[in-house]
């Protein structure tokens, strides 16, 4: 919104991740997980998107498979913190993106290489 990069809507990012017991019910989803619950967790669940839906995920596991209520939950606890994150931690910093580009901005051009002049 503020980086030089044109965007339409506000992106937030959550990870959250898994830590599991000896049966398939005994289980505890983190959210917002750091260096230690990443490292001894089973599961480092990432998603990033806006408030219209998901635009990305990322996952590692550390297991032999994933139940659905285990993944409905991360999904649903990415989801709240990931509106908590666009409605009270960035919508109040900046609502919209800028309406001009940086000039400090990264740019990409093009030219006509040699190799196409020459009929190559």
């Amino acid at each position: 919104m503020a980086a030089g990069v044109p965007i339409k809507n506000m992106v937030a990012g959550i990870s959250c991740g898994l830590v599991t017991g000896d049966t398939d019910d005994d289980y505890l989803v983190l959210t917002d997980i750091q260096g230690l619950e990443d490292f001894f967790g089973d599961m480092d669940f990432k998603v990033g998107g806006t408030k219209n839906g998901i635009t990305a995920i990322q996952m590692d596991i550390k297991i032999h498979g994933l139940t659905r209520p285990i993944i409905e939950e991360a999904i649903a606890k990415t989801k709240e913190a990931r509106m908590h994150i666009l409605e009270k931690v960035m919508m109040p910093v900046i609502s919209e993106p800028r309406k001009h580009l940086s000039l400090m901005r990264l740019r990409l051009s093009s030219c006509l290489s040699i190799r196409r002049r020459l009929g190559m």
